[in-house]
């Protein structure tokens, strides 16, 4: 409810895959003039109902293991992308502030999405901070929000603000 409220009527947004931006996705059925760019299967499922949400799919291979998709086909589409906000979530968390993900397959296009919209928000709750997963796609500076728990640690919060990050904190959804 948090990240939704940043999203403002006739904006682009790009949603990263993940169960966190799933759940954005839901929230955003009531969006107006709302234009989504994903790479997630299921993001796209949970939008169909929402007559004010434009989906855009990027193409690309499967993955075996998630509803999503990775590939050149995502990259060369995402270089040619600007939007307002993309929402990514991430495995970890690192101590050092790098952003990581358990699929180098993924990596890229959650780099592409950060790079190509004029902010960046971090969707992740606290459990993934001072966690680091197989490959590095991001840091801290290259966020302007974190969404996250009340329960994200001090030191997540501190080297977030350092990095000139804001950091939202909210009460978890209990469903």
């Amino acid at each position: 409810a948090a990240a939704a409220e940043l999203v403002k009527p006739g904006q682009r947004i790009i949603l990263d895959t993940g169960t966190t931006t799933l759940e954005l996705a839901y929230s955003l059925r009531g969006g107006e003039k709302l234009t989504v760019v994903t790479t997630s299967l299921a993001i796209v499922s949970a939008l169909l109902p929402a007559p004010g949400v434009k989906c855009m799919l990027l193409g690309g291979t499967v993955r075996e293991t998630s509803p999503d998709l990775y590939g050149p086909l995502v990259e060369e589409n995402l270089a040619r992308i600007h939007a307002d906000i993309a929402f990514v979530g991430c495995d970890g968390l690192s101590d050092e502030g790098q952003l990581t993900t358990t699929d180098h397959r993924v990596a890229r296009a959650t780099q592409l999405m950060i790079a190509n919209a004029s902010r960046a928000v971090l969707l992740t709750d606290s459990s993934k901070a001072g966690r680091s997963s197989f490959v590095t796609f991001a840091k801290l500076e290259d966020l302007e929000v974190i969404i996250s728990d009340r329960d994200l640690p001090r030191r997540t919060r501190d080297l977030a603000r350092k990095a000139g990050t804001e950091v939202i904190t909210v009460k978890p959804d209990a469903h």
